[in-house]
């Protein structure tokens, strides 16, 4: 996670911030073939305070089949 910079507006767009996991996940191959495949994306950029460490955090939740 960034940390609090001295300006507010910091860079890296959101989307872009998501790509490089999302990308490494799918070369990864064992949650989805295809990032395509990927139905909801929730992605949240925060500041770490100093008693934090910066990082990634990813979950997934799998959708039923449909019959």
């Amino acid at each position: 996670m960034p940390h609090h910079p001295s300006n507010h507006n910091p860079a890296g767009d959101l989307d872009n911030l998501a790509k490089g996991p999302m990308d490494a996940i799918t070369d990864w191959g064992m949650l989805w073939a295809d990032d395509v495949q990927v139905c909801l994306l929730i992605v949240v950029k925060r500041f770490v305070d100093s008693t934090e460490e910066d990082g990634v955090c990813y979950s997934y939740h799998q959708l039923p089949e449909e019959s």
